[in-house]
This record gives structure tokens, C-alpha cells and sequence, in this order.
């Protein structure tokens, strides 16, 4: 990801101009091309990093309890302890340690890869690739580490608490890209925005989007 950053970061530096009003400039189509083909290689790694995220806390969360009860040490390990509770927190907190410290790490090569690939938007106010870059992959690796974390408890197999844990926050992501996709969003006509019929025309036969159309207006 950093690599993939920092190519980007020097394609920019080369000609910053040509990610503005230059962009269809014959001297900046090779630029562009380049850095649309590192953004598209970037997407996919940020898409990658929410498995990740999920993965990490499965793997690190299903055999927490599961391996104990399956190779038959949880009965000793018990008895030894004042409380099962006293005996699980300690293996909690070095599990969820674990998981944030390597999560933070992803979390912040994905926020810089995506501000190299985007270098004209702010991601900090926007949704570009919500979910998949900053601190939401730490929250969600800490989610998947729960789920792992009662399934093998409960099941006591490590295996077959992996699948049901796989399962389980399969469907909490579908369910909750679900729920944000219906927002109960419906158009209204003053959601157009009007920029008056002759840069309307200007516009369309620009072949760029409005948001870039206007910058290039701005830099005139």
C-alpha cells in the first residue's frame, strides 16, 4: 500500500497541474493513465483490507477459548483459576491488543494510499471507500474478534466455530451495507444544481463531471 502511495505521490509531484485544468492536455494523458492504473490497483487493495480486517479478528478470536476446549486443557485451566472469567479477561485484553496494533497499521496505510490515489478530494469529509480505509477496519476487526471469540466458546471446535464465525459476519456486513443502502434517500427536484444553459452546454461537451468542469472554471 505505501509503495503503491508513494508511486503516487510522485506521479502528482511531477505535474500537479494535470490532475486540474490540464487533464486532457496531450502532455498529461500518460500522467493520468498511469495514476488511474495505480488507483485502480489501490482500490482494489482497500477493498482487501476490510477481509482483512474481518480475517485477523476470526483467526485470533476463534481459538481463544475453542482450542482449550478441544484439546481438553479448559477443565485444568479452569480449576486453577479463581473464575473462568478472571481466566478469559487477561487472554481478552492480549487478543484485542494484538488485533489493534496490527489494525492501526492498516488503518493508516489505507487512509495514506487512498489520499495519494484521490489527492484533489478530502477524504475526511467524504465517503470514498467508507469502511475500507481508517479506523472503522480497527472497529470491525474488534467485531469479528467477538464473534469468533463466543462461537468457539460455545461450539468448542475450533473448525467448525471458524465456518459459523465466517458465516456470521458475512452476514453482518451484507446486513449492514444493506441498511445503509436504504437511507429512505429520495430525489427532489432542488437536488439539481443549476449552473445556467450556456455552462450547461460548456459542460456537456467537456466530457468531464461538474466537479471537475467547475475547477477548471476556477483556475481561469
Amino acid at each position: 500500500m505505501l509503495w503503491i502511495a508513494w508511486q503516487a505521490g510522485q506521479l502528482v509531484a511531477l505535474d500537479p497541474t494535470c490532475l486540474a485544468a490540464d487533464r486532457d492536455a496531450p502532455r498529461c494523458r500518460e500522467l493520468v493513465e498511469t495514476l488511474g492504473t495505480l488507483g485502480g490497483f489501490g482500490g482494489q487493495l482497500l477493498t482487501y483490507s476490510a477481509v482483512v480486517a474481518f480475517g485477523m479478528g476470526l483467526v485470533v478470536g476463534v481459538p481463544l477459548v475453542a482450542r482449550e476446549i478441544e484439546h481438553g486443557s479448559a477443565g485444568l485451566a479452569w480449576t486453577l483459576s479463581p473464575s473462568r472469567m478472571r481466566w478469559l479477561l487477561p487472554r481478552m485484553a492480549a487478543a484485542a491488543t494484538v488485533v489493534i496494533a496490527l489494525l492501526a497499521v492498516l488503518s493508516v496505510a489505507s487512509d495514506v494510499l487512498a489520499s495519494a490515489i484521490l489527492p484533489d478530494l478530502n477524504l475526511g469529509a467524504d465517503f470514498t471507500w467508507y469502511g475500507q480505509r481508517g479506523g472503522l477496519l480497527v472497529m470491525r476487526g474488534l467485531l469479528a474478534l467477538g464473534i469468533g471469540l463466543a462461537l468457539g466458546a460455545m461450539l468448542g471446535r475450533q473448525l467448525l466455530a471458524l465456518l459459523l464465525a465466517i458465516l456470521a459476519t458475512v452476514a453482518v456486513f451484507v446486513a449492514s451495507h444493506a441498511a445503509g443502502a436504504d437511507s429512505s434517500y429520495e430525489f427532489e427536484p432542488r437536488h439539481y444544481r443549476y449552473v445556467g444553459t450556456d455552462l450547461a452546454a460548456c459542460a456537456e461537451a467537456s466530457d468531464l463531471s461538474l466537479h471537475d468542469f467547475l475547477l477548471t472554471r476556477q483556475d481561469r
